[in-house]
C-alpha cells in the first residue's frame, strides 16, 4: 500500500498540469456495545465505523474541452484499529467516465441507483432504526444486496448513465454483465447473470423522493440461504426488489418515510422456492441548537413458500450527531433489533455506541 500511495503521489505531481487531482475521507472510531441474545456478550470495544464506514477517496479530473470532462475514482473502505492498516482494505467504489451537459457516462464499480434511493433516510439513521432493519445482512436482499458482487450497494463491473438535473428531476440507469459462478466451485458455467436497476429521484426545495428498482441475480450473492432456521444451498435464481423512499423539511422538524417489496426467486437443495419481502420505515430529525436528534422505527418482514418459516425484522432507534465544526462530529446513539421467526425463538439485539468522526 505505501508504494501505491507512492506511485499515486507522483502520479499527482506528473500530471498537475492536465488534471485535478483530490483526496477526501472519512475517519471514525467510537466505543461501540453489541449484545445477542444466545450470543456471548463482547462488552465495551473501541473500534471503526461506529456511525460511518472509514474511507479513503482518490479523485481525478480533467478537462477535455467543449463542456466535456473526463474523471476517475478510487475509493477503498478499511478498519483504522486493524492492524492490516490499509492492507486490509476492501475497494468500494473504481470507476472511470465521461460527464457533461448530457450527464454523467461511467465505466466500473459504484453504488447502484437501488442504494442511491436511500441514501437521504441512512444518513439521517445512519445508527438507528432504518439502519438495523431495512439494512440487515439478515434479509433476503438483505444489507440491500451489499453483500454481493453484483448486488445493489457497490456494484462491480457496470456501465451507468445518471442524467443532469432537470429541475429537480433526474434519473440513474445501471447494467451489469455477468456469468454466474458455480456456488460451490466458483467456476463460471456460463449461466447470464445480469443486475440491471433504475432510479428516478426528484430533489427540489423542502421534498426529495426516489424510487428505484434493480433485478439482482441471486446465486452471485450467495451459495446458501439460512431463513427460520432451515439452511439449503442455492443453484440458481434472482431478486426482483423496489423502493419508494423520501423526505420533507420542515425546518423545525424533517420527516422521513419509506416502503420497500421485492420477489427472490430461487432453485435450492430443497427445491424450488420463492420469498415475498415488505417493509416500511418512519423517521424524524431534528435540530436541537447546533445538533442534530434523528429516530425512527423500521420494518422488514420475509415470507418464503417451500422453506418452512417467516421473518420479521423491527426496530427501534436513535441518534445525536454534535458537530465540532466543518470537519469533525461527536455521534451517540443506538438502536434495538427484533427477529422473530416461525420456527425460532426471538433474538434480539442491542446496539450502542458513542465517538468522533472526522471527513477530510
Amino acid at each position: 500500500m505505501k508504494k501505491t500511495l507512492i506511485a499515486l503521489a507522483a502520479l499527482a505531481a506528473f500530471g498537475s498540469a492536465s488534471a485535478q487531482f483530490v483526496v477526501k475521507g472519512n475517519l471514525d472510531i467510537g466505543g461501540i456495545s453489541k449484545k445477542t441474545d444466545g450470543t456471548a456478550d463482547a462488552g465495551l470495544t473501541v473500534a471503526g465505523g461506529g456511525y460511518a464506514t472509514n474511507t479513503i477517496n482518490f479523485g481525478a479530473t480533467t478537462d477535455i474541452g467543449g463542456g466535456l470532462k473526463g474523471f476517475g475514482t478510487y475509493e477503498l473502505g478499511f478498519s483504522p484499529t486493524a492492524d492490516t492498516g490499509l492492507g486490509g482494505s476492501w475497494t468500494r467504489v473504481a470507476q472511470v467516465g465521461l460527464t457533461g451537459g448530457f450527464g454523467t457516462f461511467a465505466l466500473g464499480n459504484n453504488w447502484s441507483p437501488f442504494d442511491y434511493a436511500i441514501i437521504d433516510a441512512m444518513d439521517a439513521q445512519h445508527i438507528s432504526a432504518y439502519a438495523a432493519a431495512w439494512n440487515s445482512s439478515q434479509n433476503l436482499h438483505g444489507d440491500n444486496g451489499n453483500t454481493g458482487p453484483n448486488g445493489s450497494g457497490s456494484t462491480t463491473g457496470t456501465i451507468s448513465y445518471m442524467s443532469p438535473d432537470m429541475n429537480g428531476l433526474s434519473f440513474y440507469g445501471m447494467y451489469a454483465p455477468h456469468k454466474n459462478p458455480d456456488p460451490v466451485t466458483g467456476a463460471a458455467n456460463g449461466v447470464d447473470a445480469n443486475y440491471y436497476g433504475f432510479n428516478v429521484a426528484y430533489n427540489k426545495g423542502p421534498l426529495s423522493v426516489a424510487v428505484a428498482t434493480e433485478h439482482v441475480p441471486t446465486i452471485v450473492n450467495a451459495s446458501s440461504i439460512t431463513i427460520a432456521g432451515v439452511t439449503a444451498a442455492i443453484t440458481g435464481g434472482n431478486t426482483d426488489a423496489w423502493v419508494i423512499n423520501g423526505s420533507y423539511d420542515l425546518t423545525a422538524v424533517k420527516v422521513f418515510g419509506g416502503v420497500t417489496g421485492g420477489t427472490i426467486n430461487m432453485i435450492n437443495t430443497v427445491g424450488s422456492a420463492s420469498a415475498k419481502e415488505t417493509g416500511y420505515q418512519l423517521g424524524l430529525s431534528a435540530p436541537v441548537g447546533t445538533a442534530t436528534v434523528a429516530g425512527g422505527y423500521a420494518l422488514k418482514k420475509t415470507t418464503v413458500d417451500g422453506i418452512d418459516g417467516d421473518q420479521t425484522l423491527s426496530s427501534w432507534g436513535a441518534q445525536v450527531l454534535y458537530p465540532l465544526n466543518k470537519v469533525g462530529t461527536v455521534y451517540a446513539g443506538g438502536y434495538k433489533l427484533t427477529n422473530k421467526t416461525t420456527a425460532t425463538p426471538d433474538v434480539t439485539t442491542t446496539y450502542l455506541t458513542a465517538g468522533l468522526r472526522f471527513t477530510f
